[in-house]
């Protein structure tokens, strides 16, 4: 029964976020025009060369960087915002008193938003291919390690969300999240060509899991035993997230109890 009901819950969202044809349409466009910068950029770091020494070859580049926006519609996450809003606007007591956990109902969401965005990926994907720009994955690990980046974007957003139950202005945290995961995640620059000094501080942290990797097993980046060890180190961030949510969410909770009286 429950299952039914997050079932129905993910449909409904996923129908909800692409209502608006037109400005899904035009949401396409921001993705398109970043791909099409960093793709000059590069172009002039490789100054009409295929190889240079210490970068993978341009191919591979340009491909890394097209795949990687793309592949935002469908590890965006919503949910960190949405929380915030639920609380300030008084909508999280209505949560509350649904039969389904206030955790599940974010995560059915989030899984409806993006779940309401794959049309676009495969589209922007099919798309890519045309022009030339990508081929198909190196892969077939590519679609797990995609599922398994956005189940920890997932956990990572619901616990920025739940900091909204201690304090109510969350909007500085929240942009400064957008950037700093976007970077973290190897949006701009593959987590490889960072100095050694740095990189070990990019790995520890959970971004990379939710964009680089899946990338990077697309592209070629990562294969053999360090494909599999990243995707090890996928499963063990949601090893390590899922129970840090239920006890921040089980605090969380408590405040709520309090701040009802």
């Amino acid at each position: 029964m429950k299952l039914a009901a997050y079932r129905l819950m993910v449909v409904t969202w996923a129908r909800a976020f692409t209502a608006y044809r037109f400005d899904t349409i035009f949401r396409l466009l921001v993705p398109a025009i970043q791909i099409l910068m960093l793709i000059e950029l590069w172009n002039a770091v490789y100054g009409g060369r295929d190889v240079v020494a210490g970068m993978p070859p341009r191919a591979t580049m340009l491909a890394y960087l097209t795949v990687i926006n793309i592949q935002t519609w469908v590890t965006r996450t919503i949910i960190h915002g949405d929380i915030p809003q639920r609380i300030s606007e008084g909508g999280v007591a209505t949560d509350l008193l649904r039969p389904m956990p206030f955790p599940g109902q974010m995560v059915a969401k989030q899984a409806g938003f993006t779940l309401g965005q794959l049309p676009i990926f495969a589209i922007s994907l099919v798309l890519a291919m045309a022009v030339g720009l990508i081929s198909l994955p190196v892969s077939f690990l590519y679609v797990p390690s995609l599922l398994l980046g956005c189940v920890v974007g997932t956990l990572v957003a619901l616990l920025l969300g739940y900091v909204s139950f201690w304090t109510l202005e969350t909007e500085g945290a929240l942009w400064a999240y957008g950037m700093i995961s976007a970077f973290f995640a190897g949006a701009y620059i593959p987590l490889d060509l960072l100095p050694d000094v740095v990189r070990p501080i990019f790995h520890a942290l959970p971004f990379q899991a939710m964009g680089y990797t899946p990338v990077a097993i697309y592209t070629g980046l990562l294969g053999g035993e360090a494909m599999w060890r990243a995707l090890a180190v996928q499963v063990g961030w949601i090893v390590v997230l899922v129970p840090l949510a239920a006890l921040v969410w089980r605090r969380a909770a408590l405040r709520v109890t309090v701040q009802g009286g």
